[in-house]
């Protein structure tokens, strides 16, 4: 089965130009320790963004999307890369709940979940980067 997923992407632009002096050679070490923090933030923004998502369920739409609250429990984060997380739900029903179907509309609990918290996601990823930097 696959699992239904809406991947999250960050790109990071700076338009500032910095003008400073290297003394030492640390672009290796810190290129490193950046990606070891992106890691890191990427499993605490799939984390932050199961609860967004499952709270999106719960209280964003005129009636909780809730029978039985499997769909709720099974919402789940994984397949982390070196830049993406996925979110999403292994069961069958999850798509057409999300899509919707001609018998039904569809409420898309995790797109809006994502989209209404991406300044939170931002927050996550850019505390989580700079750690550890020297």
């Amino acid at each position: 089965m696959e699992l239904y997923t809406s991947g999250i992407r960050g790109n990071v632009m700076s338009k500032q130009v910095f003008n400073f002096e290297l003394k030492t050679n640390n672009a290796l070490k810190v290129t490193e320790q950046m990606k070891k923090n992106a890691k890191v933030a990427l499993k605490a923004i799939g984390i932050a963004t199961v609860g967004f998502v499952v709270d999106k369920m719960e209280k964003g739409y005129d009636k909780p999307i809730r029978i039985t609250g499997d769909l709720q429990r099974s919402i789940a984060f994984g397949n982390e890369t070196s830049t993406s997380v996925d979110i999403g739900s292994n069961l069958e029903y999850a798509e057409v709940v999300h899509d919707g179907s001609p018998n039904m509309k569809g409420r898309p609990y995790l797109r809006d979940g994502i989209i209404e918290n991406q300044d939170k996601i931002q927050t996550i990823f850019n505390d989580y980067l700079g750690q550890n930097l020297e």
